[in-house]
């Protein structure tokens, strides 16, 4: 089995899941059925494609988690079978021929069936915690971190067992990611990087009446603080002792918005990955034919998102210069118009100043923010990169795990995408390490295209070159202005002391006089020197090339440091990783501190 989704577009898709009761009482079934639909076509709806790239995870136990598959099925939604264990050993959870058959249906629909291994496996099962419990919480884990929106038929009761593998226990590793990961420990995540749908039901017992109605859940942490995502909200308690606490609201969470919209928008672009220029590949051809189908799904978005950022880009420089020109158009028109007094001018620089506008709002500035999208699909290759040679030196570590605190809030989407992306069996295939190493980090050469190494190294001397230049370009300027200045002080000086009367000095037709031509050209000049200089500022050459040289020296100690027979190798990669995206996470901060603007 397969998802076509990941294996056969090049589309992210986003991941909803559930969680709920087995025994969910039979009267709240068409009731809950019509919240699923609400829940669903939320999702759909900022989808705004005829076939939302949506996968659901189900643990296809009965009650919450079969129906749900059955409501996605009425969408057209892709759905993953997630089990505890082999389908023979699960199918002997079933107690009777007629769940068997309809288990058996859900199975032979299902998109992929994964068999989730010990997500946990550092960490010793709490005491007394049977065998089964210790499944179905991988499970549940599998489930929470994977997904954007968990849906969760529950009846909003602390959970019942200690073992930490009921509703209540996923709907918490989901809000505050309850849970341990295999090397990373306690899991400090993204607080409501996945959100839950909360759908109230009864349990079989249960003696109350209905009240099946949905709301969404947020982490309590949102409680203090003033922001989007924590508007219209109600903190609420679901035990005597605190401990779990949410916030209760009536709208699918702006965190979650953000999410779909994000991700949608990267689907939104189609990029003919096989016609890229090989150069711009992670690994050999050879190699690359002996990577695994999740390691060739990483290659492929990494290729695509690299594409869409460069294209970006250049939009972002274009927009960069026109703004400039744009404003230093408008004060020159200005001095002009002053000095001169010509009035007609006011009409062919305004049509100039007009089409500028026009040029940048309408051909640059839509072209859909260029500066967000080139920002945002920079972290997404970067982190595509990062985690692809993880995976490809045979390390399991999932590199959004390195995120900085803050990257963790700029760039929520992108951990959502390697999640997604991380769905199904997927295989860390390790190809030879020598050829990973010349190509992740170089041989030590010089060349742009000898890995890391030689890329910083080629990319250090451009950008130092460009920061020359551009600095040469901001002294010639300041130096000739202040010499400008200069002469026009010592000459203003003079006709007020009586030496000289240089006001109709030089007439040049009927009013341009040396004194206007050289006030004009001040003027002119300081403008021009401000626009470029804060212009260029945008693009960080300087900041570009002191980042370059960093990383240079990072990727030469790597290279001393590479032996693939060391028994911390696999912590060397993922130190190697880490630094990779804290870097791109400090220059991702200094880049959204500097977005466009109009300064005239």
């Amino acid at each position: 089995m397969s998802i076509d989704i990941l294996e056969n577009t090049n589309k992210i898709p986003i991941v909803v899941g559930v969680t709920g009761h087995r025994n969910i009482v039979k009267d709240d079934y068409s009731d809950i059925s019509a919240e699923l639909r609400k829940g669903f076509e939320d999702i759909i709806d900022l989808c705004k494609t005829e076939k939302p790239p949506i996968i659901l995870l189900t643990g296809l136990a009965q009650g919450a988690d079969m129906l749900t598959a059955k409501i996605a099925r009425e969408y057209d939604v892709a759905y993953v079978a997630v089990l505890p264990c082999p389908l023979q050993k699960f199918r002997t959870s079933f107690d009777d021929e007629d769940a068997l058959a309809e288990l058996d249906d859900y199975i032979s629909h299902a998109a992929d069936v994964v068999i989730v291994e010990d997500i946990e496996k550092d960490f010793a099962n709490q005491p007394g915690q049977d065998e089964d419990s210790y499944r179905y919480r991988q499970v549940g884990i599998y489930i929470a971190q994977h997904s954007s929106l968990l849906f969760a038929l529950w009846d909003g009761k602390p959970p019942k067992s200690k073992y930490g593998c009921g509703t209540t226990d996923v709907v918490d590793m989901a809000l505050n990611h309850s849970y341990v990961k295999h090397m990373t420990g306690p899991h400090f995540g993204m607080p409501g990087d996945c959100a839950v749908n909360w759908i109230k039901c009864r349990r079989e017992g249960d003696g109350s009446e209905k009240d099946v109605r949905s709301s969404y859940l947020l982490p309590s942490v949102y409680h203090t603080e003033n922001d989007q995502a924590a508007t219209d909200t109600e903190l609420i308690t679901l035990d005597d002792e605190g401990k779990y606490q949410c916030l209760k609201t009536a709208r699918l969470p702006d965190i979650t918005k953000e999410i779909i919209t994000r991700t949608v928008e990267y689907n939104s672009y189609d990029v003919d990955v096989a016609s890229i220029n090989s150069n711009y590949r992670l690994l050999s051809a050879n190699e690359y034919e002996q990577t695994s189908e999740y390691q060739k799904r990483l290659h492929r978005h990494y290729l695509k998102a690299d594409a869409l950022s460069g294209g970006q880009k250049k939009i972002f420089i274009k927009a960069v210069w026109c703004l400039a020109i744009l404003g230093m158009l408008i004060a020159a028109s200005f001095m002009l118009y002053d000095e001169l007094g010509w009035n007609w001018l006011s009409l062919p620089c305004g049509a100039i100043v007009i089409a500028m506008i026009a040029y940048y709002f309408i051909v640059l500035s839509p072209r859909n923010q260029s500066h967000r999208k080139f920002l945002a699909w920079r972290a997404l290759t970067e982190t595509l990169r990062a985690q692809f040679y993880i995976s490809v030196c045979g390390v399991d570590y999932n590199i959004c795990d390195s995120f900085t605190w803050m990257q963790k809030n700029d760039v929520v989407w992108i951990d959502r995408a390697i999640a997604a992306l991380s769905l199904g069996n997927i295989s860390n295939t390790q190809i030879d390490l020598a050829k990973v190493k010349d190509k992740w980090l170089g041989t030590g050469t010089h060349s742009k295209d000898d890995g890391q190494y030689g890329y910083h190294s080629q990319k250090g001397v451009e950008n130092g070159n460009r920061a020359k230049k551009h600095s040469s370009w901001s002294t010639g300027l300041m130096i000739t202005t202040i010499a400008l200045y200069a002469i026009i002080f010592v000459m203003e000086l003079l006709t007020l002391i009586g030496v000289i009367d240089w006001l109709d000095f030089g007439v040049i037709w009927s009013q341009f006089t040396v004194r206007k031509i050289l006030q004009i050209l001040f003027g002119v000049l300081t403008v021009v020197s401000f626009l470029i200089t804060a212009s260029l500022g945008k693009l960080s050459y300087d900041r570009q090339k002191k980042d370059n040289y960093r990383m240079k020296r990072l990727y030469f100690t790597a290279l001393n440091k590479w032996d693939a027979d060391n028994k911390h190798f696999e912590q060397l990669v993922i130190t190697l990783a880490r630094e990779e995206i804290v870097e791109n996470g400090v220059w991702l901060s200094y880049m959204l501190d500097n977005s466009l603007e109009i300064t005239v």
